[in-house]
């Protein structure tokens, strides 16, 4: 399968053809601050349960209505469950708290300051570890770093080593791991402070910044290397949310949090800072592609989430059966009412081959034709319409649709197209053309 989130897979465009970033659409609460140790609510993560469910853990700071420090060990991992990645309700997990046995705690201390697990598909994984993750916070001290931890069933969390198994960062964030299948390891992303430069924290003299790192089990983990953007970093990533795209794996999706530090949009609140979130994509974890730099997640009307460190887009994605990712963001950060919102978009739907009432082409890159006819995730209006179609390599007629090439119309996730002159390019090197009037097509795959 593959996708246009980054342009990659596209040669020429032509018309009124270009790539729209499609934004998320705000839905439920998730989860709110109503019990005792759900206080400042933050680093949602979502996760499989292995049984067709999922898992939404989230940080809680405990029974104080003031912020915490981050190595504090009154912090605790909660978790909510969801049979469709939609309705999510409290787990009973029996972790006893300060006097209550019925939370949905599932670890305490200060590694939860940015607990982050997911569920490990690695086939090599050994069951008693299906769910891992990563907690921790960097204090200066011999305790801080990253720690390990495992699970068998996503509620009951052990450590795997006593000491921190990374050290080399900056980790008061939400710092993210997870199987590749496609690199066969683990890759691991986190916070470090970049060099200096205009806009630099006064005290820190650089920018919040990700770097990444992969391991065969784990454990030992390699050198870190700095994302790189193929410019200077001149914006603070307070997060990151990296993932494999469900589905096309090849691809590496992430969601930063961009803070804005000097900014303050609300005179009576007292601290500086406001936050949106940013999307880019890899196919080699190393070098990232922001071929859109606006927003991707704003702070909108709510007045609440135009304070700091708000619309923070957490670990993960769950797939819904209505055809929808969901993902999961922070609003009202140290507010009374502190939550975790439910984002819905469509499969795949991050980035969009577009046109609208002017009609466009594009065509992709080379690549060797093997059979097959054509999938689209699509959607057009009720006036508009896709067309596809195979080309020589080298022909001239990419942006000419044979007279053969089916007009397309209606909205699916799945549509299967014949492929107009496929039979006779099997085996040669092909390209695939678009045309499109007041549509999109989101992915594509032959199979």
């Amino acid at each position: 399968m593959e996708l246009f989130v980054d342009g990659a897979v596209l040669e020429r465009m032509r018309g009124g053809a270009g790539l729209r970033l499609n934004k998320p659409v705000a839905k439920e609460i998730a989860a709110t601050c109503e019990k005792p140790w759900e206080w400042q609510l933050g680093y949602p993560s979502v996760v499989p349960d292995g049984k067709g469910g999922y898992f939404l853990y989230y940080r809680g700071m405990g029974s104080s209505r003031t912020v915490l420090k981050d190595e504090c060990e009154k912090q605790v991992t909660c978790v909510n469950h969801s049979k469709d990645g939609v309705r999510f309700e409290r787990v009973d997990t029996g972790f006893a708290w300060e006097g209550h046995r019925d939370t949905n705690i599932v670890y305490a201390g200060f590694v939860c300051h940015n607990f982050t697990p997911f569920y490990d598909t690695n086939p090599r994984c050994l069951p008693s570890e299906r769910f891992k993750a990563l907690g921790g916070v960097s204090d200066g001290t011999a305790t801080g770093g990253l720690y390990a931890l495992a699970s068998e069933d996503g509620i009951r969390w052990r450590l795997m080593c006593e000491k921190p198994i990374f050290t080399d960062g900056a980790f008061d964030s939400q710092n993210v791991a997870f199987y590749d299948a496609v690199l066969g390891k683990y890759r691991m992303y986190s916070r470090y402070w970049s060099a200096n430069g205009l806009g630099a924290h006064e005290h820190y003299g650089g920018f919040r910044a990700i770097q990444s790192c992969v391991s065969d089990d784990f454990l030992h983990w390699g050198n870190v290397v700095a994302n790189d953007y193929g410019e200077e970093i001149t914006e603070h990533f307070y997060t990151n949310a990296t993932i494999p795209c469900p589905g096309a794996e090849h691809i590496l999706l992430s969601f930063p949090n961009r803070f804005m530090e000097q900014r303050k949009r609300l005179a009576a609140y007292e601290k500086t800072g406001v936050s949106d979130t940013v999307f880019m994509t890899s196919r080699d974890g190393v070098t990232w592609t922001r071929r859109f730099r606006e927003s991707w997640l704003r702070p909108g009307l709510d007045d609440a989430n135009w304070t700091d460190r708000n619309m923070m887009v957490g670990a993960g994605i769950a797939q819904t059966p209505d055809g929808n990712y969901s993902l999961f963001c922070t609003e009202h950060n140290c507010a009374e009412d502190n939550r975790i919102r439910r984002l819905a978009i469509r499969k795949n739907g991050f980035v969009s081959l577009s046109a609208g009432w002017e009609a466009g082409a594009a065509a992709t890159r080379p690549f060797l034709y093997e059979g097959g006819d054509l999938r689209l995730n699509v959607a057009t209006s009720a006036a508009g319409s896709v067309k596809a179609w195979l080309t020589d390599a080298d022909g001239e007629a990419m942006f000419v649709a044979p007279d053969i090439a089916t007009a397309l119309y209606g909205d699916a996730l799945d549509e299967p197209y014949p492929l107009a002159t496929g039979a006779r390019l099997v085996g040669k090197r092909v390209r695939l053309c678009f045309e499109l009037k007041d549509a999109d097509v989101y992915s594509y795959d032959i199979k």
